[in-house]
């Protein structure tokens, strides 16, 4: 099977996604330490607008938009 090296250059295309499947997960065990639906909302706008920010590198060519993930996966 052909596999493809992963190293920063494949994941940097990724880092929306990336930060917004963490934002999900940190947003999740902020709700189980504390219960509290404002840290739950300030984390969540927070983790938006860094995804916001990298998307907008992205477009403005600061960042790599496009790459070659995996053999079934393209940016």
């Amino acid at each position: 099977m052909n596999s493809i090296p992963l190293d920063s250059n494949m994941l940097i295309p990724l880092l929306p996604m990336l930060i917004l499947s963490l934002t999900t997960v940190v947003v999740m065990i902020a709700i189980a330490v504390k219960r509290s639906n404002m840290v739950a909302g300030t984390i969540s706008v927070v983790g938006l607008n860094i995804a916001l920010v990298c998307l907008i590198a992205q477009m403005f060519g600061v960042l790599p938009a496009q790459g070659l993930v995996s053999s079934l996966f393209v940016v």
